[in-house]
C-alpha cells in the first residue's frame, strides 16, 4: 500500500522515526493507563479506541516504522535475509485465530506480568520467545516441505501460470 500510495513526508527518516516513537509511546501509555484504570470509563474507552488494530495510532506507528526501515540503507546482510524469510510465517502462526489464544494466554501467560515492575523485560522475553519459536517452526516448514515441494517438476507449469497471473495484476 505504501509503495502504491506513498506518503511523501514519511520518506524523511527523522520525521518517520519521530512519528514512530511518539505513536508507539502513546500506545504504550494508553495501554498501561487503560489497563491500570480500566474501571474509569474514559481510560477504558481510550484503550478500546486507540488499541484497536485499525486505529489511527496503530496505522501511524506501523506506517512510520515501515518507512523508517525502508529508508535505512544497509545493503545485503545474509543473516537478516535468513531471518526475514520467516517473518510472514511468524505472523501467520502467532496471529491465527486457532493459535493466538493458546500461545499468548495458555502457553506463555502474557498478561500475568502486567502489574510487575519489570513488565517491559517480561514482555520482551515473551515477544522474543514467540518470535524465535515461530521462526523455528517456519524454518522447519521451509526446509522440510517447501524446498522439497519446489523440486518436484509436476508443479513447474502450475507455478509458472500463477506467477504469470500475479505479475499481470
Amino acid at each position: 500500500y505504501l509503495r502504491k500510495y506513498p506518503i511523501k513526508f514519511l520518506d524523511n527518516i527523522t520525521i518517520s522515526s519521530a512519528i514512530c516513537i511518539c505513536s508507539y509511546a502513546a500506545l504504550g501509555i494508553i495501554s498501561i493507563y487503560g489497563s491500570k484504570y480500566s474501571d474509569v470509563n474514559i481510560f477504558s474507552s481510550l484503550r478500546d479506541v486507540f488499541l484497536a488494530h485499525e486505529s489511527i495510532l496503530m496505522l501511524l506507528c506501523a506506517a512510520s516504522a515501515v518507512m523508517c526501515f525502508k529508508n535505512i540503507k544497509i545493503g545485503t546482510v545474509k543473516e537478516i535475509n535468513f531471518v526475514t524469510q520467516t517473518v510472514l510465517g511468524i505472523y501467520i502462526i502467532h496471529d491465527s485465530s486457532v493459535l493466538r489464544g493458546y500461545i499468548w494466554n495458555d502457553l506463555l501467560h502474557a498478561a500475568d506480568g502486567i502489574h510487575n515492575a519489570f513488565y517491559i523485560l517480561y514482555a520482551l522475553k515473551i515477544i522474543l520467545t514467540v518470535f524465535i519459536g515461530c521462526a523455528m517452526i517456519e524454518l522447519i516448514r521451509i526446509y522440510l516441505i517447501e524446498k522439497n515441494l519446489f523440486k518436484l517438476k509436476i508443479f513447474d507449469k502450475k507455478f509458472e501460470k500463477i506467477d504469470g497471473f500475479m505479475n499481470s495484476i
